[in-house]
């Protein structure tokens, strides 16, 4: 029974590792804890913007800080679009751990 139990234990610990929330934005893939990484990088009324007049996308990629993953926006057209979406993301990633927000798949 003790084993059982342990089993059924490990099994769900590892079920739930491998099921980590993943933001997708047309063809750009990151997972949350990489966007989440980002509302640090963002002052608080930069993220508060509407993402029409977002402007925030050349200081965040002149950031020395920001991570690699997110570099390659930097040189897209809809750079902006795709920062001011994953910054509202970050904002609130609590929303997309429980698969209601529409940019977020990854939730079985």
């Amino acid at each position: 029974m003790k084993f059982l139990l342990a089993s059924v234990l490990l099994i769900s610990c590892l079920s739930s590792i491998s099921e980590s929330a993943v933001v997708r934005i047309g063809a750009n893939e990151f997972s949350l804890e990489e966007v989440t990484q980002l509302k640090d990088l963002m002052d608080e009324e930069t993220i508060k913007m509407p993402c029409y007049s977002f402007v925030g996308t050349s200081t965040l990629c002149n950031n020395p800080a920001l991570p690699e993953k997110f570099k390659p926006l930097c040189s897209k057209g809809d750079a902006p679009q795709i920062f001011c979406t994953l910054g509202q993301i970050a904002a609130y990633p609590y929303a997309c751990e429980i698969c209601s927000y529409s940019a977020c798949a990854g939730c079985f």
